[in-house]
């Protein structure tokens, strides 16, 4: 789904009828992403420091995510609790996305905070 300046590498596949699950695929050495209590997750896009962004889903909805130095992090637009996904993360953290909104899919851009 995405690689990174050093060829870092993210995308899903699927296994035994489960999944998608996600990987990461780095040096040589693949080290499996699943959002934890998800059954799906999908990372679509990785940055130059190794942030992963992307799609997972449960039993709620689907769901936007940052996963970098071992911890996940749920994005959610405020706009769709339910119904969000990530699709790109920059090198400043700037993140853009998918939502659901009655029946129709609209895009998103989300700014991080600074917390200095």
């Amino acid at each position: 789904m995405a690689i990174n300046n050093a060829g870092a590498i993210v995308g899903s596949y699927n296994i035994n009828l489960t999944g998608p699950h996600g990987f990461l695929y780095q040096n040589g050495v693949y080290t499996n992403i699943d959002y934890p209590g998800a059954g799906v997750t999908s990372p679509t896009a990785i940055n130059n420091s190794g942030v992963v962004g992307g799609i997972t889903a449960d039993a709620t909805g689907s769901h936007g995510f940052l996963y970098g130095g071992g911890k996940f992090e749920a994005i959610h637009d405020p706009a769709s609790q339910t119904d969000t996904g990530m699709t790109g993360v920059n090198d400043k953290g700037v993140i853009v996305g998918i939502i659901g909104i009655r029946a129709r899919t609209q895009t998103f851009k989300g700014v991080p905070t600074r917390q200095d």
